[in-house]
């Protein structure tokens, strides 16, 4: 059995034997290997009569066996308590014949059980995906695999994939999905089907795939249209498909995706379309890809051990849960398939006491110059980590007498055990420290943009392992654990404002892990050891983000004298900006009114100080004015006027005609049936008109011809660049009389 190494492309399981394809070092032919593994989970019961039934109907399964009582450490407590072990005889009906077990015997608690079993595999022998390897088979069998590598390691070898982008032109709406135009790029190779005879262009398709072999099908919406649209024509033709690697995949065709509820707004997801052997990632159903591209969504991969493309296709939260099952599973303790702690009984006045988030200082608004940003480095994960903050260490059973309080509300933290959740946090944390130094000393923009992306993945972990706290159906989740990490970054706030006052410092703005300060002669030296002493305090990392030229921190634009916490604009020393809440960072805006936007901020990076501003006044108005000139003279293209607006609901469910309401009805007319938490585009026509259907056009409908309402749009660009300027150039009226004549407008 030689030994070989390379890389772990992908593992899936398939009946009794896991499926793994490798791709070997020198990036030749891709190795399928297979290695008999059949898992095995945990039940438990205190009730003799229902351990007895459980056995009976265990006895008629074809996919489950009981097996020996086993001690495991209870995650609350500690302490070993008994569990009989659930064999799984077949892995393809598990999980169906787990949820009919379930259902039979409610009062049985599960373990280990519902966990993907690409990911319990994982778990239990240590790898990760594309982790590289030294592996050995004989033909077909694996035999070892041993990863070279671990999920903690900053310094990895890039893994050579072969990438081809498909993309096309596919109607999903009616009952025969319709391909018009198809096509394969990989490298500088491209290859066009027509689709005028989708017999032959399926069977091209296939013979070009396994001629080029790519690991990866990058798309744009191939979840929600094309994949189904192949997979449905190709099953009506009865030509297989051959877009995955391994054989006979029989996948049921999903055409619709689901709308659920989250944190209070609906959210929709496509239906899944990953590839056995392949990886498909649709750009527009991943989140990661769209936040940190390929080397951040490889990165999450590698440290939630999820596999390329479920994590490509899930929440955030479902990775930081991955991070945290993994962690327990290595621990030795049993996995839970269902919640089952509820919420302490708390007094009204223990309610109003817990029940807060961060701490925000509200700013006033304007303009500052010589203003300093402090930012705690993973405010929340780092509160967890420092202060032992883990749902079985606040009012644990072993320490009731602890000194280890949370401010405000009392709630003891254990003094005897480390915090398993905590702990899953420390490798994240300091790959993201290590990744933002490498990403500040780098010199090459490519190295730059990998940590960046890779950094980026890990922060959006890190915040949602916060929130998933909170969340009612986390497996690990306590509401007092959430709380005490508020209470605790309130407190530390609080030292650090009064830290800063003691030194000279004034504090113009706080909002939960950020703060800003103005200093007067204080050096850069002394901003250092401000971090230092608020470091020493605190007890949580913090960092000079920037010293800024100047800052403008913006009014409500319905309450001039009101801030707005999380809107402001400033120039860093170096001339970049970093900017929140304002258009060009909203996704219900005209492209053409952000890019207008895009153009004013490149023009103020140039002034280093609050009156070089203003003195940029007429440059500032031309840009505006030649804006406006390209509007009325309709010159700007249709593609860069589209609004897109989130739908709450189902076309049959609005009941006014707001311009979403009324583009959902017409999406339905044409066929296109859209649900709560889908997007829908659109171009307004004639904001005025008595018929809603005459004041928009839907993006399918847009004909060359189609005319826009340039009075709406240049009322869209008059308020971008009024909400934007009128506090840099001074008193508000005369911005207002400014901004005005520039665009032509009569003031209201």
């Amino acid at each position: 059995m030689p030994e070989k190494t390379g890389w772990l492309f992908d593992c899936y399981p398939r009946g009794s034997v896991m499926v793994f394809w490798f791709i070997p070092e020198g990036d030749g032919p891709r190795l399928r290997l297979i290695r008999p593994w059949l898992p095995t989970g945990y039940v438990e019961t205190d009730s003799p009569g229902s351990m007895r039934r459980l056995e009976a109907g265990i006895r008629r399964s074809r996919t489950f066996q009981l097996g020996e009582e086993v001690l495991k450490p209870d995650f609350w407590t500690g302490e070993a308590r008994p569990l009989r072990e659930l064999r799984v005889l077949n892995m393809d009906s598990a999980y169906g014949d787990l949820i009919g077990l379930y259902r039979r015997h409610p009062e049985v608690s599960y373990y280990n059980s519902d966990i993907p079993f690409e990911q319990l595999y994982a778990y239990i022998e240590n790898l990760f995906p594309t982790a590289y390897c030294r592996f050995s088979h004989e033909g077909e069998a694996l035999r070892e695999c041993v990863a070279l590598e671990s999920p903690r390691d900053t310094d990895y070898p890039a893994m050579p994939l072969r990438v081809a982008k498909l993309h096309g032109d596919a109607y999903l709406g009616g009952p025969n999905p319709l391909i018009r135009f198809l096509a394969l790029e990989m490298g500088d190779r491209t290859l066009e089907w027509d689709f005028s005879s989708p017999e032959d262009a399926l069977r091209s398709l296939n013979g070009y795939l396994a001629d080029w072999d790519p690991d990866l099908l990058v798309t744009a919406g191939g979840d929600s249209i094309l994949m189904p649209c192949l997979f449905s024509l190709a099953a009506r033709l009865g030509i297989p498909l051959e877009l995955d690697r391994e054989p006979n995949i029989h996948r049921a065709l999903d055409l619709k995706g689901r709308s659920y509820m989250s944190y209070g707004r609906i959210v929709y997801r496509d239906p899944d379309y990953p590839l056995w052997g392949r990886w498909h990632i649709d750009r527009r159903n991943c989140f990661l890809d769209h936040e940190s591209e390929l080397d951040g969504l490889i990165e999450a991969s590698r440290v939630s051990r999820l596999p390329v493309q479920r994590m490509a296709r899930r929440s955030i939260g479902t990775g930081i849960s991955s991070v945290q099952m993994a962690h327990v599973c290595r621990k030795g303790y049993a996995i839970p398939w269902k919640k089952s702690r509820p919420e302490g009984w708390k007094s009204a006045l223990q309610l109003l006491k817990s029940d807060r988030g961060g701490l925000t200082f509200q700013p006033t608004p304007g303009v500052y110059e010589n203003v300093i940003e402090l930012d705690f480095v993973s405010m929340y994960p780092s509160i967890m980590t420092n202060f032992n903050v883990s749902p079985e260490t606040i009012n644990c059973p072993c320490c009731p007498e602890s000194s280890r309080r949370v401010p405000e509300l009392g709630y003891r933290i254990c003094e005897k055990r480390s915090g398993l959740i905590s702990e899953a946090l420390v490798p994240i944390l300091e790959k993201r420290i290590e990744y933002k130094r490498r990403m500040r000393a780098a010199t090459d923009p490519t190295e730059r943009k990998r940590y960046k992306n890779r950094q980026t993945a890990l922060k959006w972990l890190l915040v949602c392992c916060f929130g998933y706290l909170g969340y009612k159906n986390a497996r690990f989740g306590r509401i007092e654990a959430h709380e005490s990490i508020c209470a605790l970054s309130r407190e530390m706030l609080l030292r650090t404002r009064d830290l800063c006052e003691a030194r000279g410092f004034s504090v113009l703005h706080s909002l939960v892990d950020c703060v800003w300060l103005r200093r007067s002669r204080q050096s850069k030296e002394e901003v250092e050891d401000l971090c230092r002493a608020i470091e020493t305090e605190t007890n949580l990392p913090i960092m000079v983000e920037g010293f800024y030229s100047w800052l403008v921190f913006f009014p409500s634009t319905q309450h001039g004298d009101l801030p707005v916490p999380a809107r402001y604009l400033g120039r860093f020393e170096d001339g970049s900006l970093k900017y929140r809440g304002i258009e060009i960072r909203r996704s219900d805006q005209a492209p053409y009114v952000q890019t207008t936007q895009g153009e004013l901020l490149d023009l103020l990076s140039r002034a280093d100080s609050w009156a070089a501003c203003r003195r940029m006044g007429k440059k500032l108005r031309a840009c505006v004015a030649k804006a406006r000139k390209r509007l009325e003279r309709r010159e700007v293209p249709l593609s860069e006027l589209l609004l897109k607006r989130q739908l709450s609901r189902s076309a049959e469910e609005y009941k006014g005609n707001s311009m979403s309401a009324t583009a959902a009805r017409m999406a339905a007319k044409v066929g296109k049936r859209l649900i709560g938490g889908q997007d829908v585009f659109f171009v307004v026509t004639n904001s005025n008109a008595g018929n809603p259907e005459e004041r928009i056009c839907l993006l399918e409908l847009l004909r060359p011809e189609t005319n826009y309402d340039v009075d709406f749009y240049v009322e869209q660009l008059r308020r971008m660049a009024s909400n934007l300027l009128d506090p840099l150039l001074g008193e508000e009226e005369r911005g207002e009389r400014f901004l005005f004549k520039s665009l032509g407008i009569k003031q209201r």
